[in-house]
């Protein structure tokens, strides 16, 4: 009903992707005394190790009831597929936007593209106030009643134009990945009916001192947990962010 669950991982498991963790810990500092702090420089999706990582969570969830719990949900069978380690640090700025005078206390807020791929998120350090708690809010999609056609439009908008075979490539370029950056993209946008108006990366252009600026806050979660904690959700239908680091890692 709410769109995620918390949990812990078990010992075992937790003791198991730590150690493999520890690999990576070298490389990734070497990245971030490189200055290479932008998201993909930060992040390991692939190898051995990482396939590793993936058996110990099937493992871990099917035991839990995890995977039967979101197959359930999904109404079909699940498995763990993916996996990626990513380290956050305050130096990185790939969730920070200054556009329209925007809200920094919901930056990066957003629903996923894909409706049937739910995520879990594994701390695999402390996580308090300050160093990247995950955050939802639940309901609010809800209550902004976003129908069908927006919930297709504002998962696809952004991606006008984007491939090199498009006649509008490079014609909404910005200088960000945030293509509502551009002014033509949003005057065009602003066109729009309101009944076909949503964008899925909503908390980058939500104004500071905005109505829904002040229901958002009233409505946000954070996820603070101790090392091992999880949680599973359904991206596609609950707003939610994470990873935005004012100190530590």
């Amino acid at each position: 009903d709410n769109k995620y669950l918390f949990g812990n991982l078990s010992l075992n498991s937790l003791n198991e992707i730590s150690n493999i963790v520890e690999y990576y810990k070298k490389y990734l500092n070497e990245q971030i005394s490189k200055g290479l702090v932008d998201r993909e420089s930060l992040t390991i999706t692939q190898g051995k190790k990482i396939r590793k990582i993936i058996e110990i969570l099937n493992n871990e969830f099917s035991k839990n009831g995890i995977l039967e719990l979101v197959s359930n949900y999904i109404n079909k069978d699940y498995l763990v597929t993916g996996c990626s380690i990513e380290m956050s640090v305050p130096t990185s700025k790939w969730w920070k936007n200054t556009y329209n005078n925007s809200s920094p206390d919901l930056w990066y807020t957003h629903v996923d593209q894909s409706f049937i791929t739910p995520k879990s998120i594994i701390y695999l350090s402390d996580v308090n106030e300050t160093n990247g708690p995950t955050s939802f809010f639940p309901g609010a999609i809800e209550d902004m009643e976003i129908n069908f056609l927006q919930n297709l439009i504002g998962r696809c908008v952004a991606k006008i134009g984007s491939k090199k075979s498009s006649k509008l490539f490079g014609y909404y370029k910005t200088d960000t990945d945030k293509k509502f950056n551009s002014e033509k993209l949003m005057s065009h946008f602003n066109k729009l009916p309101d009944y076909l108006k949503f964008e899925a990366h909503i908390g980058w252009y939500i104004k500071k001192n905005s109505n829904l600026e002040g229901y958002l806050k009233k409505k946000e979660i954070k996820f603070i947990g101790k090392k091992g904690s999880f949680v599973v959700f359904d991206g596609a239908q609950i707003f939610h962010r994470g990873g935005l680091i004012e100190k530590d890692k």
